[in-house]
């Protein structure tokens, strides 16, 4: 079922004809709330901002309209910027401690994908590990700077580790330290952390600090997208359907160059992804108009 509101914010993400706005001001003042409380949830409120500013309808838009989507990003831009100053201070506690990492999902996105890092909503810090055992001494280098471990509850199958700290703008500032690229028992094997490791790339002004490559993190995003889409009961940031975690996919897709698309095909077939990476391909697609070549399709 079409949302008219998220489509409006679609429309806006990515410079497209923006749907027509009801011209009543009883009618425009909830809509322009609504159409907030739909950013916010979907995780692309300052990122909508941000892409209006630069839309070929902003002189259109109403300065009442700017005026309140401003005004409410103030509070996400101050979340976002203690949040980026968090793992700022974990990502120097590792490199004096010497601990190999490297970062994953949003938490690396926001670096080098988007135009700035605070457009890219975060509520965690996700770090990959080169094993379960590197956990151990994670912990003591995390405890040293405030943060304590969690016990796992339950029999699930996981392939990661939260480390908590009280604080922030979700209660919890939280580590999560994987050992497996994806916390998932079908794919936890697919790749291992050297495969990674010899082909990350370090993050400016992070020392220390390494991110997937592109075509990697294309995977990994793919991949915890995909995963996610059973926890349909899931709301707000965390919805896998949400278009914080579509963009990020649409974001990578866009930047690939030829040859990196050919490496997408290549280890989509060597690590039986084929599947996981179309699904997420053709979903980005059929909400963004994301432009991916007819041969990867």
């Amino acid at each position: 079922m079409q949302n008219p509101l998220r489509d409006w914010i679609i429309a806006g993400l990515t410079h497209k004809p923006l749907p027509a706005l009801p011209n009543v001001k009883e009618h425009f003042d909830k809509l322009s709330e609504l159409m907030i409380e739909v950013a916010e949830n979907e995780g692309v409120l300052l990122l909508l901002e941000y892409q209006l500013q630069s839309h070929p309808q902003r002189a259109e838009l109403p300065n009442d309209w700017m005026q309140n989507l401003q005004a409410a990003c103030q509070q996400s831009l101050f979340d976002q910027l203690a949040m980026l100053a968090e793992q700022a201070k974990v990502f120097e506690a590792l490199h004096q401690a010497n601990i190999d990492f490297l970062v994953l999902k949003g938490g690396a996105l926001a670096h080098w994908l988007y135009a700035k890092p605070h457009l890219r909503v975060v509520t965690d810090l996700d770090i990959l590990l080169p094993s379960k055992q590197a956990v151990f001494e994670l912990s003591e280098v995390l405890a040293s700077i405030g943060y304590h471990t969690e016990v796992a509850a339950g029999e699930l199958i996981s392939y990661e580790h939260p480390f908590r700290k009280q604080g922030g703008p979700y209660g919890n500032f939280t580590v999560d330290a994987h050992w497996r690229l994806f916390n998932s028992a079908l794919l936890q094997n697919r790749f291992d952390y050297a495969q990674l490791r010899s082909e990350a790339v370090s993050l400016p002004n992070k020392v220390g600090a390494h991110v997937l490559s592109p075509v990697h993190a294309l995977f990994n995003a793919c991949g915890h997208f995909v995963m996610n889409l059973p926890n349909t009961q899931t709301l707000g940031l965390q919805n896998p359907h949400s278009l914080r975690w579509q963009w990020d996919i649409h974001a990578i897709a866009i930047s690939l160059n030829d040859s990196q698309w050919l490496a997408v095909i290549q280890l989509a077939q060597q690590k039986q992804m084929s599947a996981v990476i179309l699904h997420a391909l053709n979903t980005v697609h059929s909400v963004f108009d994301t432009v991916i070549p007819s041969h990867v399709l």
